[in-house]
């Protein structure tokens, strides 16, 4: 996502290329965040419906793409 949001920051698309290394750091505080986030929460264990509610929210709104070949 931080990739992406790199490629539009002019406005308009740049291609970025996207590196494990390069967003490392990025990916890591993401996920502390998430972690701190859980600890927090943890007596209404908030994360986990989160998670949860993300998850079914997204796999609603997604529609499989049909290619039909001929």
């Amino acid at each position: 996502i931080e990739c992406c949001i790199d490629e539009w920051s002019l406005g308009s698309k740049n291609a970025t290329h996207f590196t494990g290394a390069a967003y490392k750091d990025l990916y890591d505080d993401h996920l502390q965040s998430l972690i701190d986030f859980d600890e927090h929460t943890q007596v209404k264990n908030l994360g986990l419906k989160l998670r949860r509610t993300l998850h079914d929210t997204g796999r609603w709104g997604s529609k499989p793409i049909v290619m039909y070949y001929i």
